[in-house]
């Protein structure tokens, strides 16, 4: 199920029982009178200017993502242009990931992994 499916379930539950909106029973019960008052695209209203909210901040993640590997894998030794014929070692690996991730959220609070926002 997509992402903006479950915003729109949740938007509607959120704003059930004020003035105007409906009053639904559950998720279900939400995406079944979405599907039967506008049909499936219902579902998805919204989805292009996520689409286009998003992409660029998303773009620039992933550029900075691949190219800070590339640095630090050829700093490791591992670079395309390396003489090295043994694939690094599991370990080599997650530092080079929790480096990654140390320099992603440096300028933030460290991350933690939970079910809910700190």
């Amino acid at each position: 199920m997509s992402s903006s499916v479950l915003l729109q379930v949740s938007q509607k539950l959120m704003v059930q029982g004020y003035s105007g909106h409906a009053t639904y029973t559950g998720g279900i019960d939400v995406a079944t009178k979405i599907i039967k008052s506008y049909g499936v695209r219902g579902l998805y209203r919204g989805f292009g200017l996520s689409v286009m909210t998003y992409s660029p901040s998303s773009a620039a993640w992933w550029a900075s993502y691949g190219s800070s590997q590339r640095v630090i894998w050829r700093l490791l030794g591992y670079g395309s242009d390396s003489k090295a014929t043994v694939a690094p070692s599991q370990s080599k690996i997650v530092l080079v990931q929790a480096l990654k991730q140390y320099e992603i959220n440096s300028d933030v609070t460290p991350v933690i992994h939970v079910a809910y926002p700190l």
